[in-house]
Protein backbone atom coordinates (compact mmCIF):
# COMPACT_ATOMS: atom_id res chain seq x y z
CA UNK A 1 0.00 0.00 0.00
CA UNK A 2 2.97 2.22 0.74
CA UNK A 3 4.86 1.58 -1.96
CA UNK A 4 1.76 2.40 -4.67
CA UNK A 5 0.13 5.40 -2.79
CA UNK A 6 1.23 9.13 -3.96
CA UNK A 7 1.45 10.27 -0.76
CA UNK A 8 0.22 9.42 3.27
CA UNK A 9 -3.11 10.46 3.43
CA UNK A 10 -4.00 8.28 0.40
CA UNK A 11 -2.05 5.35 1.70
CA UNK A 12 -3.94 6.38 4.92
CA UNK A 13 -7.30 5.70 3.51
CA UNK A 14 -6.67 2.59 2.02
CA UNK A 15 -5.43 1.37 5.11
CA UNK A 16 -8.63 2.71 6.87
CA UNK A 17 -11.00 0.60 4.16
CA UNK A 18 -9.24 -2.02 4.70
CA UNK A 19 -9.14 -2.37 8.44
CA UNK A 20 -13.12 -1.50 8.40
CA UNK A 21 -12.78 2.09 10.29
CA UNK A 22 -14.60 3.49 7.55
CA UNK A 23 -17.38 1.58 8.77
CA UNK A 24 -18.77 -1.73 8.51
CA UNK A 25 -22.29 -2.79 7.58
CA UNK A 26 -23.31 -6.33 7.99
CA UNK A 27 -26.59 -7.66 6.43
CA UNK A 28 -30.55 -6.21 8.02
CA UNK A 29 -31.16 -10.75 8.95
CA UNK A 30 -28.15 -10.19 11.73
CA UNK A 31 -29.15 -7.35 13.09
CA UNK A 32 -31.75 -9.66 15.94
CA UNK A 33 -29.13 -11.63 16.50
CA UNK A 34 -25.83 -9.15 17.02
CA UNK A 35 -27.77 -6.18 17.45
CA UNK A 36 -25.42 -5.33 20.35
CA UNK A 37 -22.70 -4.45 17.76
CA UNK A 38 -24.58 -1.14 16.86
CA UNK A 39 -22.62 0.42 20.34
CA UNK A 40 -19.33 0.11 18.71
CA UNK A 41 -20.57 1.47 15.51
CA UNK A 42 -21.35 -1.33 13.36
CA UNK A 43 -24.31 -0.75 11.17
CA UNK A 44 -27.15 -3.24 9.70
CA UNK A 45 -28.44 -2.39 6.50
CA UNK A 46 -27.87 -3.32 2.18
CA UNK A 47 -24.30 -4.70 2.16
CA UNK A 48 -24.66 -3.92 -1.42
CA UNK A 49 -25.55 -0.41 -1.44
CA UNK A 50 -21.95 0.66 0.31
CA UNK A 51 -20.05 -0.83 -3.01
CA UNK A 52 -21.71 1.13 -5.64
CA UNK A 53 -25.43 0.64 -5.37
CA UNK A 54 -28.43 -0.53 -7.13
CA UNK A 55 -26.38 -0.02 -10.12
CA UNK A 56 -23.50 -2.18 -9.97
CA UNK A 57 -25.99 -5.10 -9.26
CA UNK A 58 -26.74 -5.84 -12.97
CA UNK A 59 -22.46 -5.99 -13.30
CA UNK A 60 -22.49 -8.52 -10.23
CA UNK A 61 -25.44 -10.98 -11.46
CA UNK A 62 -23.75 -11.27 -14.92
CA UNK A 63 -20.21 -12.02 -13.42
CA UNK A 64 -22.57 -14.67 -10.98
CA UNK A 65 -23.78 -15.72 -14.24
CA UNK A 66 -20.27 -16.16 -15.73
CA UNK A 67 -18.85 -17.82 -12.50
CA UNK A 68 -21.33 -20.57 -12.70
CA UNK A 69 -21.48 -21.11 -16.31
CA UNK A 70 -17.47 -21.14 -17.35
CA UNK A 71 -15.59 -24.29 -16.74
CA UNK A 72 -13.04 -24.35 -14.26
CA UNK A 73 -9.08 -24.89 -15.03
CA UNK A 74 -9.33 -28.99 -13.61
CA UNK A 75 -12.42 -29.38 -15.56
CA UNK A 76 -11.21 -28.26 -18.88
CA UNK A 77 -8.03 -30.13 -18.27
CA UNK A 78 -9.97 -33.37 -17.88
CA UNK A 79 -11.55 -33.03 -21.04
CA UNK A 80 -7.84 -31.82 -23.31
CA UNK A 81 -7.80 -33.65 -26.10
CA UNK A 82 -4.18 -33.10 -27.64
CA UNK A 83 -4.61 -32.24 -31.51
CA UNK A 84 -2.50 -30.03 -33.94
CA UNK A 85 -4.81 -26.85 -34.00
CA UNK A 86 -4.37 -27.10 -29.79
CA UNK A 87 -0.38 -27.59 -30.37
CA UNK A 88 -0.46 -24.58 -33.22
CA UNK A 89 -2.27 -22.35 -30.45
CA UNK A 90 -0.05 -23.29 -27.63
CA UNK A 91 2.79 -22.76 -29.43
CA UNK A 92 1.32 -19.04 -30.80
CA UNK A 93 0.62 -18.49 -27.18
CA UNK A 94 4.03 -19.47 -26.00
CA UNK A 95 6.07 -17.09 -28.91
CA UNK A 96 3.98 -13.88 -27.58
CA UNK A 97 4.55 -14.29 -24.41
CA UNK A 98 8.52 -14.88 -25.12
CA UNK A 99 8.10 -12.03 -27.34
CA UNK A 100 6.76 -9.74 -25.00
CA UNK A 101 8.95 -10.60 -22.11
CA UNK A 102 12.23 -8.73 -24.37
CA UNK A 103 9.61 -5.35 -24.14
CA UNK A 104 10.99 -3.16 -21.31
CA UNK A 105 8.67 -2.96 -17.96
CA UNK A 106 9.30 -0.16 -15.42
CA UNK A 107 10.01 -1.42 -11.66
CA UNK A 108 7.22 -1.67 -10.10
CA UNK A 109 9.18 -0.21 -6.08
CA UNK A 110 11.06 2.49 -8.56
CA UNK A 111 10.16 5.04 -5.32
CA UNK A 112 11.40 2.63 -2.86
Amino acid sequence: VFFRSKDWPMAHNVLSGMLGLNGIVLPEALAGKLGFLEKYSIEFGLILSQIGGPSKYGVMLLFLGAILYIKNSNQMASEFVGSVKNTIFVSLLLFVGITLLARHSEFLYFRF
